[in-house]
């Protein structure tokens, strides 16, 4: 993480890679998966100027036992500012 930021304040990182890793480190947090758990990358598309919908999913299927771990967030990245706002990690299965 700490790279993306010092790429994103030397120019040569994008607002929507440091969206997206934001994402992934925040899901990386709370995920305690294991064998057979799917990750997928994180994603973060453009909502408006600098502020992405931010997600990242992990999915478990196996034999008859499914189940999805999800983080989402809007994120909004600018030189001054990171504000991450509606954050919510959610399990299920």
């Amino acid at each position: 993480m700490r790279e993306v930021l010092i790429g994103f304040v030397k120019g040569s990182v994008d607002e929507r890679t440091v969206a997206a890793k934001l994402i992934e480190k925040l899901f990386e947090r709370e995920f305690m998966g294991g064998k057979r758990w799917d990750v997928s990358s994180a994603h973060a598309s453009p909502v408006s100027e600098n502020t992405f919908a931010c997600e990242k999913i992990a999915e478990y299927d196996w034999k008859d036992i499914n189940a999805e771990a999800s983080a989402k967030a809007t994120i909004t990245i600018t030189k001054e500012l990171i504000k991450i706002e509606n954050y919510g990690y959610y399990c299920a299965g």
